[in-house]
């Protein structure tokens, strides 16, 4: 995958999400929150692509 250009963003997030997040975090399945974060976007992402060509 090309790395590309990253925007900072500021986001608000329910608790629960944040400390699931932070529980794959130390588990190593993602190296940070903004990590887990993108990860999740671009599954979506793939997923609707998926979707609207199928």
């Amino acid at each position: 995958m090309v790395e590309m250009v990253k925007k900072r963003l500021q986001v608000t997030v329910r608790k629960d999400i944040v400390n699931w997040i932070d529980q794959q975090v130390e588990k190593l399945r993602f190296a940070s929150r903004s990590h887990s974060i993108e990860y999740a976007l671009l599954q979506l992402m793939e997923q609707e692509k998926k979707e609207t060509s199928g």
